[in-house]
Protein backbone atom coordinates (compact mmCIF):
# COMPACT_ATOMS: atom_id res chain seq x y z
CA UNK A 1 0.00 0.00 0.00
CA UNK A 2 2.79 2.43 0.90
CA UNK A 3 4.57 1.66 -2.34
CA UNK A 4 1.35 2.32 -4.27
CA UNK A 5 0.94 5.72 -2.60
CA UNK A 6 4.48 6.70 -3.54
CA UNK A 7 3.97 5.42 -7.10
CA UNK A 8 0.87 7.63 -7.30
CA UNK A 9 2.99 10.66 -6.40
CA UNK A 10 1.93 10.99 -2.77
CA UNK A 11 4.65 12.17 -0.39
CA UNK A 12 4.01 9.36 2.11
CA UNK A 13 6.32 8.13 4.85
CA UNK A 14 6.05 4.55 6.10
CA UNK A 15 5.80 4.11 9.87
CA UNK A 16 6.42 0.51 10.80
CA UNK A 17 5.53 0.32 14.49
CA UNK A 18 8.31 -2.19 15.08
CA UNK A 19 10.75 0.68 15.64
CA UNK A 20 14.37 -0.51 15.57
CA UNK A 21 16.56 0.69 18.44
CA UNK A 22 18.70 2.61 15.95
CA UNK A 23 15.79 4.96 15.15
CA UNK A 24 15.43 8.14 17.19
CA UNK A 25 11.81 9.14 17.72
CA UNK A 26 10.75 11.94 20.03
CA UNK A 27 7.51 13.62 21.01
CA UNK A 28 7.60 16.74 23.16
CA UNK A 29 6.48 20.37 23.25
CA UNK A 30 8.85 21.15 20.35
CA UNK A 31 7.04 18.65 18.13
CA UNK A 32 7.32 15.12 16.87
CA UNK A 33 10.58 14.06 15.25
CA UNK A 34 11.85 10.89 13.57
CA UNK A 35 15.64 10.90 13.22
CA UNK A 36 15.49 14.69 13.40
CA UNK A 37 12.81 15.09 10.71
CA UNK A 38 9.79 17.18 11.80
CA UNK A 39 6.81 14.89 11.38
CA UNK A 40 4.20 17.65 11.41
CA UNK A 41 5.54 18.67 7.97
CA UNK A 42 4.48 15.37 6.39
CA UNK A 43 1.68 15.22 3.86
CA UNK A 44 0.78 11.55 4.42
CA UNK A 45 1.94 8.83 6.80
CA UNK A 46 1.27 5.13 6.22
CA UNK A 47 1.05 3.32 9.57
CA UNK A 48 1.98 -0.36 9.50
CA UNK A 49 1.65 -2.78 12.39
CA UNK A 50 -0.27 -0.59 14.85
CA UNK A 51 -2.99 -2.39 16.81
CA UNK A 52 -5.11 -1.02 19.61
CA UNK A 53 -4.70 -3.12 22.74
CA UNK A 54 -6.88 -2.53 25.76
CA UNK A 55 -5.50 -3.91 27.96
CA UNK A 56 -2.24 -5.00 26.44
CA UNK A 57 -2.18 -8.76 26.77
CA UNK A 58 0.41 -11.33 25.76
CA UNK A 59 0.35 -12.47 22.16
CA UNK A 60 -0.96 -16.02 21.70
CA UNK A 61 2.44 -17.67 21.65
CA UNK A 62 1.95 -20.38 24.21
CA UNK A 63 4.07 -18.47 26.73
CA UNK A 64 3.27 -19.66 30.21
CA UNK A 65 5.90 -17.80 32.23
CA UNK A 66 3.82 -14.85 33.43
CA UNK A 67 6.77 -13.35 35.30
CA UNK A 68 8.40 -12.61 31.94
CA UNK A 69 5.19 -11.02 30.65
CA UNK A 70 4.80 -8.95 33.84
CA UNK A 71 8.36 -7.65 33.57
CA UNK A 72 7.83 -6.66 29.93
CA UNK A 73 4.34 -5.19 30.43
CA UNK A 74 5.31 -1.63 31.54
CA UNK A 75 7.61 -1.20 28.52
CA UNK A 76 4.93 -2.43 26.10
CA UNK A 77 2.34 -0.20 27.76
CA UNK A 78 4.59 2.86 27.47
CA UNK A 79 5.42 2.04 23.84
CA UNK A 80 1.72 1.71 22.99
CA UNK A 81 0.95 5.00 24.71
CA UNK A 82 3.79 6.74 22.87
CA UNK A 83 2.71 5.47 19.43
CA UNK A 84 -0.92 6.38 20.07
CA UNK A 85 0.06 9.90 21.15
CA UNK A 86 2.40 10.29 18.18
CA UNK A 87 -0.20 9.28 15.60
CA UNK A 88 -2.99 11.36 17.19
CA UNK A 89 -0.67 14.38 17.22
CA UNK A 90 0.19 13.93 13.56
CA UNK A 91 -3.51 13.77 12.64
CA UNK A 92 -4.14 16.90 14.73
CA UNK A 93 -1.50 18.72 12.68
CA UNK A 94 -3.22 17.77 9.42
CA UNK A 95 -1.07 14.81 8.38
CA UNK A 96 -3.23 12.33 6.46
CA UNK A 97 -2.88 8.94 8.10
CA UNK A 98 -3.39 5.63 6.34
CA UNK A 99 -4.47 3.15 9.05
CA UNK A 100 -5.11 5.80 11.74
CA UNK A 101 -5.57 5.12 15.45
CA UNK A 102 -9.35 5.36 15.10
CA UNK A 103 -9.38 2.48 12.59
CA UNK A 104 -7.42 0.26 14.98
CA UNK A 105 -9.75 1.17 17.85
CA UNK A 106 -12.81 0.36 15.72
CA UNK A 107 -11.36 -3.04 14.78
CA UNK A 108 -10.63 -3.76 18.46
CA UNK A 109 -14.18 -2.78 19.46
CA UNK A 110 -15.68 -4.96 16.70
CA UNK A 111 -13.67 -8.02 17.75
CA UNK A 112 -14.58 -7.40 21.42
CA UNK A 113 -18.28 -7.09 20.56
CA UNK A 114 -18.28 -10.27 18.45
CA UNK A 115 -16.43 -12.21 21.16
CA UNK A 116 -19.04 -11.10 23.70
CA UNK A 117 -21.88 -12.21 21.43
CA UNK A 118 -20.17 -15.56 20.83
CA UNK A 119 -19.78 -16.04 24.59
CA UNK A 120 -23.57 -15.58 24.91
CA UNK A 121 -24.21 -18.27 22.32
CA UNK A 122 -24.80 -16.16 19.22
CA UNK A 123 -23.22 -17.26 15.98
CA UNK A 124 -22.74 -15.57 12.64
CA UNK A 125 -21.99 -17.18 9.31
CA UNK A 126 -20.64 -15.16 6.45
Amino acid sequence: MHRRLVEDGVNAVLFDTDIPSTERVSLDEAGARWNGYRLEELETAYIHGYAHESPIVPAPSGMRDWSVWQADYPARQQRQSFLTSLFIRLAHHGVRLVNPVEAAQAMFAKAHLLAGLAAEGFSCRI
